[in-house]
């Protein structure tokens, strides 16, 4: 199995390395259960095809061509907030080019419609998600200077459409903390409050409607086989 990770946390739009699966070729299985729920099945992911290309960096707008097709699953975690609206199309077309027929997408983002709602910032302790302003401001930095990122989150309507444009299937999507994101850190606090919580996150976290209501969405989609 061919992994690329296409974003991960707080970096710009820039891809960062081909990562190779070595010895462990169920991990795509252990990121569904870790972010999806689901079982993990170590012989249909036993085998890891091993390569070295080596460390690189790509423009996430314009991969190289030889990419094409070539990478049974693509991850994007907490990085497609600071693209802008307008360019999120051409992101997913080619996450979409360069995984193989029958590949898997599998991203984390914030949700717009929870930021709608709240304006509960519970991203980073230190950093300030300032919504109305569509900025990320990073304050905890090594030079002690505030760092502003752009900051676009995204509806369940969002993901949806645009897998639709690039012919890819949502065949997952997980509110991350529906629940808890709501509730008032004081009362979380209760072992026992936190843990009823959590037992029932786990079980409704991927059924409509609740899902729609988690303070991250994390998503799994599906390129076509034809």
């Amino acid at each position: 199995m061919l992994l690329l990770n296409a974003g991960d946390g707080f970096v710009e739009a820039l891809f960062q390395l081909v990562e190779i699966v070595r010895a462990i070729g169920y991990l795509y299985q252990c990121l569904r259960q870790l972010f999806l729920g689901g079982p993990v099945e170590r012989e249909a992911w036993g085998s890891a095809q091993v390569l070295s290309p080596g460390p690189s960096s790509f423009s996430l707008y314009e991969l190289p061509v030889h990419m094409l097709r070539c990478y049974d699953v693509v991850t994007c975690m907490l990085t497609l907030m600071h693209i802008l609206p307008e360019n999120r199309l051409q992101i997913f077309q080619e996450m979409n080019r360069v995984l193989k027929p029958g590949g898997k997408l599998i991203l984390s983002v914030k949700n717009a419609l929870f930021e709608r709602l709240s304006k509960t910032d519970r991203f980073a302790s230190s950093d300030i998600t300032d919504s109305d302003q569509k900025r990320l401001i990073f304050t905890n930095t090594r030079s002690g200077e505030h760092i502003t990122a752009p900051w676009y989150s995204f509806s369940p309507q969002d993901i949806e459409t645009l897998c639709v444009y690039v012919r890819m299937s949502v065949t997952h999507l997980r509110g991350n903390t529906p629940f808890s994101a709501w509730i008032a850190d004081s009362l979380l606090k209760d072992p026992k409050v936190y843990a009823a919580i959590s037992q029932i996150e786990d079980i409704v976290g991927d059924v409509p409607p609740f899902n729609y209501f988690g303070y991250y969405l994390l998503v799994e989609a599906i390129k076509p086989l034809l």
